[in-house]
């Protein structure tokens, strides 16, 4: 028994192992991890070779996560794993059929993202003024609305200071885009540039360091501004910020979503609700 289901393990392993080689170069590595995770679950409860699963697993299985108490996030996101796995197998010819097809997703209640009202916003400004870096981070997260794994990697030779805009090379996905800065940016960015190391091709790096900055060095940052202005702020904050500012002043959806690298129009929908939310604040405000 214990043959055969190692045999089982291993067949299936090496088909997954396949699925993220195939998409290395197009997904982030933190992308295929979780979606190496989340195929490795399905085949611990389904115990089947993955060309002799049906839909009736697949349906069993989105039942037995339901009842084990995991959120419609989770078992969405395990289910679009495996969509993607067996479509991937089925275009390659490496199965007869799609166990996935006409499975639906659970329901996800939408709601509204986190995000600063202006005034929050100008009192994390204020607070950050006086630290020449911190005040640079936060303007170019706010007015560009960049993921932190995004910051991080910019270089300096990515920037256009005439035409105001940088050159995102490798985003979520793998996918470049271009995204526009403002005056008040423009002068934050040159005068932390102006006050450090200036050998490193990075934009944000240590204090005199040449290496690009962490992510756990900013997020720590945002944690001690959070405690210091009692409510929550970090780099997701901003960038839903950005887009709400953005939505709730009446941008189209179609610009938000390019500005946020967005692939998917549901992706950007939610921020359209601001836009109507804040319309009836000012009618509420102005007709009693």
């Amino acid at each position: 028994m214990y043959g055969v289901m190692k045999l089982l393990k291993d067949k299936n392993q090496r088909k997954i192992d396949e699925l993220v080689s195939h998409y290395r170069k197009s997904r982030e590595e933190r992308t295929l991890i979780l979606h190496k995770k989340n195929l490795t679950y399905f085949f611990r409860f389904c115990n089947k070779e993955y060309y002799d699963v049906e839909r009736k697993d697949i349906k069993s299985y989105r039942l037995a996560m339901k009842n084990s108490g995991l959120s419609p996030r989770t078992i969405k996101d395990r289910l679009n794993s495996l969509r993607l796995f067996y479509e991937y197998l089925y275009k390659q010819g490496k199965t007869s059929k799609n166990p996935t097809e006409n499975i639906e997703n659970p329901k996800i209640d939408e709601t509204l993202p986190y995000y600063l009202s202006f005034d929050k916003l100008n009192k994390l400004r204020e607070m950050a003024k006086d630290n020449k870096r911190d005040s640079a981070v936060v303007e170019t997260l706010y007015t560009t609305g960049v993921r932190l794994s995004e910051l991080v990697r910019i270089k300096k030779k990515d920037i256009n200071w005439k035409s105001k805009f940088i050159f995102i090379r490798d985003g979520k996905g793998k996918k470049e885009r271009f995204v526009k800065f403002n005056t008040e940016c423009y002068y934050r960015l040159k005068g932390y540039l102006r006050d450090r190391n200036p050998k490193s091709v990075y934009l944000f790096t240590p204090y005199n360091g040449k290496k690009p900055i962490s992510k756990k060095t900013i997020q720590d940052m945002f944690h001690n501004y959070s405690d210091r202005l009692g409510f929550q702020v970090n780099a997701r904050t901003l960038r839903h910020t950005f887009a709400a500012h953005l939505a709730i002043q009446g941008m189209p959806l179609e610009c938000i979503q390019l500005l946020l690298g967005h692939d998917k129009r549901e992706n950007t929908k939610v921020y359209t609700k601001l836009y109507h939310e804040a319309r009836k604040e000012v009618y509420d405000k102005y007709i009693i």
